[in-house]
């Protein structure tokens, strides 16, 4: 069979006759022990038994048949799907698990043993199981939540509502991973992760404005400050990495503010972190120009009242 498979385009064929391969030792052994009590003559007793055996082993043969063929498929399910990996491991226990408690039963009701009592134990136990380990399998349901939506990817950069914030560094099958800019991890369970509003910094593209928010005196010349403010900027976009020299950087009055006019540069990084060497580098070229050129940023001052006491 395993020749003919091979001869054959379709992969399937290679998949039955490998999840078949063990497994038929077993339909051999059930097939020698039901033929005994044909060829030699048995006791009742020992007739019995081989009709038990012959039960046992096709029961097995058929079990370990069916987990082969269920993880070939996972197998080659998750060769598609990278961010699953992280679930191997225990999603082979569990299918595993789920079969061989099924095929017990099967084989416990064939061998005329009843199996209402175990079909009630399993109901009590597993509801005992779920309470204990509700936060547990609330993250392990929210984990596959998060490989199959995608809000984040590993390599993301991510904000949560809670202040949070980081590189997705792994996600597991109970927790996600985020590595500060500071170098340290949060562990975050992965039900809490899910529930939370987050905003993806990478998601559609890793590309973001940056935004830098500049004011002028009263007295200055606006289109004046709108040329020179563009040359400062487009500059560092050519200069700083990380920034995008294609990109024609503008800005925007947006306010008569109390000390002066307010307007915001926009900028553009390639990626969230690249964002504060090129606000430092636009922010200390640009008061430079601003000096050489008379530019004036004003300065809010505030009067302090004294104590009519003192």
């Amino acid at each position: 069979m395993k020749k003919y498979a091979d001869k054959t385009s379709n992969y399937w064929d290679n998949v039955f006759v490998d999840a078949l391969r063990f497994p038929v030792i077993f339909f051999l052994i059930s097939l020698a022990v039901a033929l005994l009590p044909v060829l030699f003559k048995l006791s009742n007793q020992a007739e019995k038994f081989t009709v038990f055996s012959s039960k046992f082993f096709t029961v097995l043969g058929f079990a370990l048949f069916v987990q082969k063929l269920l993880l070939f498929v996972l197998q080659l399910f998750l060769v598609k799907k990278d961010s699953l990996r992280t679930y191997t491991g225990i999603t082979r226990v569990g299918i595993s698990g789920l079969i061989y408690t099924f095929f017990i039963l099967i084989f416990l009701d064939t061998a005329g043993i009843s199996i209402t009592p175990f079909i009630a134990s399993l109901g009590v136990g597993s509801l005992a199981i779920a309470l204990a380990l509700q936060e547990t399998l609330a993250s392990f349901f929210a984990g596959f939540y998060l490989v199959a939506d995608k809000p984040i990817r590993v390599g993301d950069y991510v904000r949560l509502e809670s202040g949070e914030e980081g590189h997705v560094q792994s996600i597991g099958w109970r927790s996600v991973r985020l590595q500060q800019l500071s170098n340290s991890t949060i562990i975050i369970p992965n039900s809490k992760f899910a529930s939370s509003i987050m905003t993806n910094y990478y998601f559609p593209k890793r590309e973001l404005a940056v935004l830098v928010n500049v004011r002028v005196d009263y007295s200055s010349d606006l289109e004046k400050v709108e040329t020179i403010t563009t040359e400062v900027a487009r500059d560092i976009m050519k200069a700083v990495p990380g920034g995008l020299p294609d990109f024609e950087p503008f800005i925007r009055y947006g306010a008569f503010g109390e000390a002066g006019i307010e307007f915001t540069v926009i900028l553009r990084g390639r990626e969230f972190v690249d964002q504060y060497l090129i606000r430092h580098e636009f922010i200390k070229k640009l008061h430079k120009r601003y000096e050489e050129e008379g530019i004036v940023i004003p300065s809010v001052l505030r009067m302090v009242p004294r104590n009519p006491r003192q």
